[in-house]
């Protein structure tokens, strides 16, 4: 990383049957935590993209393989997707075995890619508390 260069963050999306995606969703929308940061969720595109629509979030989804060398444009979401879930595994409040096999697949990749310095540093999801 570079003098210059933003952190790239990995962020995990949870348990697609919690409020993770929510939170992610929401912090995403925030134009601070772009500025102070290059972030990269790891976890489901269709997850993701249902909690754009609930939220009906100006925010659209970039699917990646590697981190990228350039900022989000405004309204972009980096997602390195590790999983392809089921409807049924989905369903909010109900955890699902394949949903624990995402979540720990999601952390997993998070904590290689620190590893492997491809990214900064790794959050479990954004925090909702202020400072």
């Amino acid at each position: 990383m570079g003098i210059d260069a933003k952190p790239a963050i990995a962020i995990t999306m949870g348990d697609p049957a919690g409020i993770g995606p929510e939170i992610i969703v929401k912090s995403m929308a925030r134009p601070e935590i772009l500025a102070s940061c290059r972030p990269v969720i790891i976890g489901d595109r269709s997850v993701l993209q249902r909690a754009i629509d609930l939220l009906a979030a100006d925010l659209r989804i970039t699917t990646i393989e590697e981190m990228p060398d350039r900022d989000p444009a405004a309204g972009e979401l980096y997602l390195k997707p590790l999983s392809d879930l089921a409807p049924q595994d989905m369903e909010y409040g109900k955890p699902t075995a394949a949903g624990g096999d995402a979540v720990f697949r999601y952390i997993t990749e998070a904590a290689r890619l620190c590893l492997d310095s491809e990214v900064d540093a790794m959050q479990p999801r954004p925090s909702t508390r202020k400072p």
